[in-house]
C-alpha cells in the first residue's frame, strides 16, 4: 500500500509524496492541501476522505509554521527641502523707509552682520519722511517678537524692560514701543532660526502676562523717531548678548509642572498661596472691571478668578481656573508625544490649535520645530523635516485625508507615509518598515503622536461654546467655494451678538434669493448640524413632509450654504452596505445628508418602513462604512440626517418608538425660487455666502444666532424642535397625518378607473377598484403606505384601513364600508352604503 508523505513547502503550499513499500517515489508535487480542489484530487488517488487530507494538511501548517521575516529598512532618497544654513555671520540688509513709502525709495543699510545693520539703522536718526519703518526679509535670519496690550490695560515702561531684559531666550536689543508694548528682535543662533527663538520668548511672555498679545513681524516703527499716532518717541533701545535657550519651550517636554518655577513666578510678583487679588490680575479677563473685591485667588493648583467662573469663562475646560501648567509653562501629554514622534506640521498643528486655542498659529509653529530640534537635534533629519512634510496629509479615524477632511487618500499613500519622520529611524531618513505599514492601516496612532482629528464642515456650531463629550479634536473646513483667496473672506464666522446684522435684515437678505423659505425649518436644521457635530451616540435626524416643491431637500441647501457647509441627496438603498457607504461619502462633502422619498424607495424594496428607519436609529460613529479601495471604515463623526417624502405612512405614526424619535415638519406650500435665483446669480445654493458681503453678514447673524439661542447649554433633537413649534411624532399626534391619508385613499379609489377585461368578469358589482402588486400610481403608492406589511399575504391586509370609521372620518351620517378582495397579485377595494350584494352607494360614483 503506498505511503503518503505531507510536508510544509513554502506558506502557501505543502508537499505531497506518495512512495511504494519498497520505497520508490511514485508521485510528487506541490499543492495547498488547505484548497478543497487539491484535497478532491487527492483523496481520489490515494482513497482517503477529503475530511481526514484537510486536518493532517492543517496539523501540518500549525507545527510547521515558518517564522516571520523582520521588515528590512528601507533606505530612501529623501527629496524634500532641508533647512538653509543660517547666515547669522553674513552681511545683512535692511531698508529704512516712510509708512506710505515704497521700498524702492527707501535708505539701504548693510552691515557685516544682522547685529551691526541693525545697529547702524537705530543709529540713523535723519531720515526726512516721517514715521520711519525699519524693514528687511524673511524671519529666519532676524525676527521681531511684537508684544503689545490692545486693551485699556498697559503695563508702566519699567515693568516692561524688567520683563524684557529677564526674558529667554535672549533677543539682542528691545525697546518700549510707541503704544507702550515691547520689540524684542531675535537672531539666528545654534541651528535655532530666529523665528523659532522668538516664537519660545513669546511663550514665555505670555506665561507671565496673559493680557498680552503678540506676533512675530518683519518692520518695527523706528524707535528713535516720535509716532504721528502717539505723539511719544520709545523707550531708549537696549542692547545685550543674544542667546538661544530655548528652555522655556522644553516645558512642553515635561509631563507635570516645575514647583520651581511656581515658586519662581509668584515671588517676582510678591505672591503667595492663598493671596486674594484684584481683577485685574485675573489671567483669563483681566480687562472687564469687577463689582467684586478681590475675586482672584492663588491657589495650590493654579489661580482661581470667581468673577469669571460666574460668567462661565474660561482658557481651558474649567470656567474661572487656569492651571499652573498654561501659566509657567508645561504641556499635555498629546504635545508631549507629538514632539517625542516629530509629527509633521500639518497634522500637530491642529492638535496644539485644540490644546492652546489662544495661542496664534504663528508662533506655536515655530515654538513647536523649536521643541522638535530640541529633542531629536537642531541638525537631525526629523527636525529639518517636521514643518514641512507631509503638507496635504493628516490623520482622521483610521484613515490618512486631505487637510480640509474631504478626501481619503487610497493611491499612492505608501509614498506619503514614507517622507513622515514619525516612520523614521531617529537621527536618520531610513524608513522602519513595520512601521510604515502600520501607519498604511486603519490601527490607532496615538502611540505615535497622531491622535485622529475630526473635520467640522462650515463652521463650529456646538464646539464654539460647549467641550465635546468624547473629547474629540475637532477643527473647522469651510466648503471648497472657501478655499480661493478672493472667497475667504465670506467664509463663516462666530459674530458675537453686537456684532451681528439685526436678524430681520438678515432674513430679508436672505428672502432676496429665497422668498417664502420657512425660517424656523433652516433654524432647525442649523441645530441639526449643531446637534450633529457634538452628538456620539445617535445621529440626529428630521422627516419632512409636503408636496412636491416645497422646499423639503433644496431649504438643507441653503441651511449648509449659510453655515459654509455642503450638503449631499444619495439615493437610499436597501443594501445597508451601500446605504452606509452613501452616507460616509456623503460625509466627506458636508455634514448634511438628505434621503429623499425614504419610504416610498423603501416600499419599492418591499421593506416595512421601519426596517428602512432601523439603521439610522442604530447609527453611531463607529458604524462601519466601506470606501472604496480601502475597505470598511468608522464614519468617525455623525451627520445631520433630513428624510423627506411626500407624506408619513400611518404605520410610521402608530410605531410607539418611532412617533417618540422622529420630529416631523410639514411644508404645505410650494416654493419658487427660480427666477429670483436668477436674478441674483450667483447659481448653487451653497454659494448664497459669495452673493455679496451682505449676504454673509447675514448668514453669519443668522448661525451665530442658533449657536448662542441652543448651544450655550446641552439640547435636544426634540427640545430644538418643540422650541421651534415642531415636535415628535408622539408629541403632535397624528395631527390630520392618518387621517389625511385615509381620506386620500378614499377619493383615489373613487377616482381610480372602473374594471375592465378579465377584471371585470371577476368582480362584476359596481364600485370595485383594482390595486396591482408593483403598480407605480399614487392609489397603489398610498396602499403601499397602510398595507400590513409588503411582503405574502400582509400586502393585501390593513388594520388602519379595516378598523377605520369611514362614516365619521368623511363627515357623513350613513355608515360607509370597505370591502377587500385578493386575487393572486392583485387587490380588489370598493367603498359602499348599504347591504354588501345590494348596495345604495359605491365608490363608482363620488359621494
Amino acid at each position: 500500500m503506498p505511503t503518503l508523505t505531507i510536508t510544509r513547502a513554502s506558506s502557501t503550499k505543502h508537499e505531497v509524496k506518495l512512495a511504494a513499500d519498497d520505497g520508490t517515489i511514485l508521485e510528487c508535487y506541490e499543492a495547498n492541501l488547505l484548497s478543497p480542489r487539491a484535497q478532491a484530487k487527492l483523496a481520489a488517488t490515494t482513497g482517503l476522505t477529503q475530511a481526514a487530507i484537510a486536518k493532517a494538511a492543517t496539523e501540518v501548517r500549525d507545527a510547521t509554521r515558518l517564522p516571520k521575516a523582520p521588515r528590512p529598512a528601507q533606505q530612501i532618497p529623501y527629496t524634500g527641502p532641508t533647512t538653509p544654513e543660517v547666515a547669522a555671520n553674513a552681511p545683512f540688509r535692511i531698508i529704512l523707509r516712510g509708512i506710505g513709502e515704497p521700498k524702492e525709495t527707501g535708505r539701504t543699510i548693510e552691515g557685516q552682520t544682522p547685529i551691526e545693520a541693525f545697529f547702524r539703522a537705530f543709529d540713523a536718526l535723519d531720515y526726512p519722511v516721517g514715521d520711519p519703518l525699519i524693514t528687511w526679509t524673511g524671519k529666519d535670519v532676524v525676527c521681531c517678537l511684537d508684544v503689545d496690550y490692545h486693551s485699556g490695560y498697559k503695563p508702566t515702561p519699567e515693568t516692561l524692560e524688567v520683563r524684557a531684559a529677564q526674558l529667554q531666550p535672549r533677543p539682542f536689543a528691545y525697546h518700549v514701543s510707541h503704544g507702550r508694548g515691547c520689540k524684542l528682535f531675535y537672531v539666528a543662533a545654534d541651528g535655532y532660526t530666529a523665528e523659532e527663538l522668538a516664537a519660545v520668548g513669546a511663550i514665555c511672555w505670555l506665561n507671565q502676562d496673559r493680557r498680552a498679545t503678540t506676533d512675530l513681524i518683519t518692520q518695527s516703527r523706528h524707535p528713535g523717531y516720535a509716532s504721528s499716532n502717539h505723539g511719544t518717541k520709545c523707550g531708549p533701545v537696549y542692547t545685550q548678548t543674544p542667546g538661544a535657550d530655548v528652555s522655556p519651550v522644553s516645558a512642553w517636554l515635561r509631563r507635570s509642572v516645575d514647583e520651581q518655577a511656581v515658586t519662581d513666578w509668584l515671588e517676582t510678583r510678591g505672591w503667595k498661596l492663598g493671596d486674594r487679588l484684584a481683577h485685574e490680575e485675573c489671567p483669563i479677563d483681566p480687562d472687564t472691571e469687577s463689582s467684586s473685591d478681590d475675586p482672584v485667588q492663588i491657589q495650590s493648583g493654579g489661580i482661581m478668578c470667581f468673577r469669571c467662573q460666574g460668567k462661565g469663562l474660561s482658557c481651558g475646560r474649567t470656567p474661572g481656573f487656569q492651571p499652573w501648567a498654561s501659566i509657567v509653562g508645561g504641556a499635555p501629554p498629546k504635545a508631549v508625544a507629538m514632539i517625542v514622534n516629530a509629527v509633521h506640521w500639518q497634522h500637530a498643528r491642529l492638535v496644539l490649535r485644540h490644546e492652546f486655542p489662544r495661542l496664534p498659529e504663528s508662533i506655536a509653529r515655530a515654538a513647536y520645530t523649536a521643541a522638535v530640534k530640541l529633542q531629536h537635534g537642531a541638525d537631525s533629519p526629523q527636525a529639518l523635516a517636521a514643518g514641512r512634510a507631509g503638507a496635504d496629509l493628516i490623520r482622521m479615524q483610521g484613515r490618512w485625508v486631505s487637510p480640509d477632511g474631504n478626501t481619503t487618500y487610497t493611491q499612492h499613500l505608501s509614498g506619503m507615509v514614507n517622507a513622515l519622520p514619525a516612520v523614521w529611524v531617529p537621527g536618520e531618513r531610513t524608513v522602519m518598515g513595520d512601521r510604515r505599514d502600520l501607519f498604511l492601516q486603519a490601527a490607532d496612532l496615538s502611540k505615535y503622536g497622531y491622535f485622529h482629528v475630526t473635520p467640522v464642515h462650515g463652521c463650529k456650531i456646538y464646539g464654539r461654546h460647549l467641550d465635546y463629550p468624547d473629547g474629540r479634536i475637532a477643527f473647522a473646513s469651510p466648503s471648497r467655494h472657501f478655499h480661493s483667496e478672493g472667497a475667504r473672506r465670506f467664509a463663516p464666522h462666530y459674530r458675537k451678538p453686537e456684532d451681528r446684522m439685526p436678524l430681520d435684515a438678515a432674513w430679508g437678505v436672505v428672502e432676496e434669493a429665497f422668498p417664502g423659505i420657512h425660517h424656523n425649518y433652516v433654524y432647525l436644521l442649523i441645530a441639526l448640524k449643531g446637534l450633529a457635530e457634538g452628538a456620539t451616540v445617535q445621529a440626529p435626524f428630521t422627516i419632512v413632509t409636503g408636496p412636491s416643491g416645497s422646499g423639503k431637500s433644496s431649504t438643507v441647501h441653503v441651511a449648509a450654504g449659510l453655515c459654509g457647509d455642503a450638503a449631499s441627496e444619495p439615493t437610499y438603498s436597501a443594501d445597508m452596505v451601500r446605504l452606509m457607504q452613501a452616507v460616509g461619502e456623503g460625509l466627506d462633502a458636508g455634514s448634511f445628508v438628505v434621503l429623499n422619498e425614504i419610504f416610498k424607495e423603501a416600499a419599492k424594496a418591499r421593506l416595512k418602513p421601519r426596517a428602512a428607519v432601523d439603521p439610522i436609529l442604530t447609527m453611531t460613529p463607529n458604524s462601519l462604512s466601506h470606501r472604496l479601495y480601502i475597505g470598511p471604515r468608522p464614519l468617525g463623526r455623525l451627520p445631520a440626517l433630513v428624510l423627506t417624502d411626500i407624506e408619513i405612512p400611518a404605520v410610521v405614526h402608530s410605531d410607539v418608538q418611532l412617533a417618540r424619535r422622529l420630529v416631523w415638519v410639514d411644508l404645505p406650500s410650494k416654493v419658487e425660487w427660480g427666477q429670483s435665483l436668477a436674478k441674483a446669480g450667483f447659481g448653487d445654493m451653497a454659494r448664497f455666502r459669495l452673493w455679496k458681503p451682505e449676504a454673509a453678514a447675514a448668514a453669519d447673524a443668522i448661525v451665530s444666532d442658533v449657536t448662542d439661542r441652543f448651544f450655550r447649554d446641552a439640547w435636544t433633537v426634540a427640545d430644538v424642535a418643540k422650541e421651534l413649534g415642531f415636535g415628535t411624532l408622539e408629541d403632535l399626534g397624528d395631527c390630520g397625518t392618518v387621517r389625511d391619508s385615509l381620506r386620500r385613499f378614499f377619493k383615489l379609489v373613487c377616482d381610480a378607473p372602473a374594471l375592465t377585461g378579465s377584471d371585470a368578469d371577476r368582480y362584476p358589482a359596481p364600485g370595485w377598484k383594482a390595486i396591482g402588486r408593483g403598480d407605480t400610481s399614487d392609489l397603489a403608492d398610498l396602499w403601499n403606505q397602510l398595507a400590513n406589511g409588503l411582503q405574502g399575504d400582509e400586502w393585501g391586509e390593513s388594520r388602519i384601513v379595516t378598523g377605520e370609521d369611514w362614516g365619521r372620518l368623511l363627515g357623513k351620517k350613513e355608515s360607509i364600508k370597505f370591502d377587500r378582495a385578493m386575487y393572486r397579485n392583485t387587490l380588489y377595494v370598493r367603498f359602499r352604503i348599504g347591504q354588501k350584494m345590494a348596495p345604495t352607494w359605491t365608490s363608482a360614483e363620488s359621494i
